[in-house]
């Protein structure tokens, strides 16, 4: 009827088109804030432990040297009704190697993570040498395991930086034989600055199974009486798997070994398999 134009439908079609562009954009933002909030929020509540552990008895220093762990009726659960495991009971004596067996989502790395007092312990006990790890201050009980995550980070540095983490005023030596065990030495010195290599954020300039070697050798250098290894060869294939637990397996005989996996090719490297 000549009310309006065609250009003027196209330019209606246009801005609509710009302010749902807009809108969707301002949605997505919305919703990774929303992300970002859950995990600074969960972040600050995994800080709780620096402040809890070891409160009441500060000085403490026990002797955690050739250490024996006790689970006493320990429980753990995220909800009300979502139990991860209750009355838990096992021992694992001084220099023992265990692998802990279980379906996903039976509480492996919950576990560990209690041991390592990221978590609070909700009801029973961990005893390590017949004290309750909740009153060794946290920095003495982490001074004393080496941990190797399934998922490992790596720092934006080099891959000496990243290995001498474990222990900062390691020798040239030390973190050679370090990386010699994890059975990363090898593949660092192929690359063009060796040691000296960036490994990108969060380790991007290496593949899953370079990052999990270094991720054991930083663990080896650190030299700890304890050992917790969550799935640390989920990277890895068969036959690199077994490389790195053949040289692991002389390196841990003195120590008190905890290992997580699905892989039962851990079975001939430990002495008994606990199942969760």
């Amino acid at each position: 009827r000549g009310a309006i134009t065609s250009g003027d439908v196209i330019l209606v079609v246009v801005l609509l088109l710009n302010l749902t562009g807009y809108l969707w954009y301002m949605s997505m933002e919305l919703i990774r804030f929303f992300e970002e909030y859950g995990v600074t929020k969960k972040n600050f509540i995994s800080l709780t432990p620096f402040e809890m552990a070891g409160k009441s008895v500060p000085n403490m220093s026990p002797n955690l040297k050739c250490p024996e762990i006790s689970i006493n009726n320990l429980g753990y659960r995220f909800q009300e009704n979502q139990h991860v495991f209750s009355d838990l009971n096992f021992s694992v004596a001084r220099g023992e190697k265990v692998l802990l067996s279980g379906i996903s989502g039976s509480g492996k790395t919950t576990l560990i993570n209690l041991l390592l007092g990221h978590y609070l312990i909700q009801s029973g006990d961990i005893l390590i040498n017949d004290c309750s790890i909740s009153k060794i201050h946290v920095n003495i009980l982490r001074q004393n395991i080496s941990y190797v995550p399934q998922n490992p980070t790596l720092f934006h540095r080099s891959i000496r930086e990243n290995i001498l983490y474990g222990k900062i005023e390691a020798t040239e030596e030390e973190l050679i034989n370090a990386s010699k065990i994890a059975g990363c030495h090898d593949f660092i010195m192929n690359l063009k600055d060796g040691y000296s290599t960036i490994v990108g954020e969060r380790g991007d300039n290496l593949s899953g199974g370079q990052k999990q070697r270094i991720a054991v050798a930083r663990a080896v250098i650190k030299e700890a009486p304890i050992m917790l290894l969550d799935e640390p060869t989920s990277s890895l294939d068969k036959v690199s798997e077994g490389e790195v637990m053949d040289n692991l397996s002389s390196y841990i005989a003195d120590k008190t070994v905890l290992i997580t996996s699905h892989s039962k090719g851990f079975i001939r490297y430990v002495d008994r398999v606990i199942p969760l």
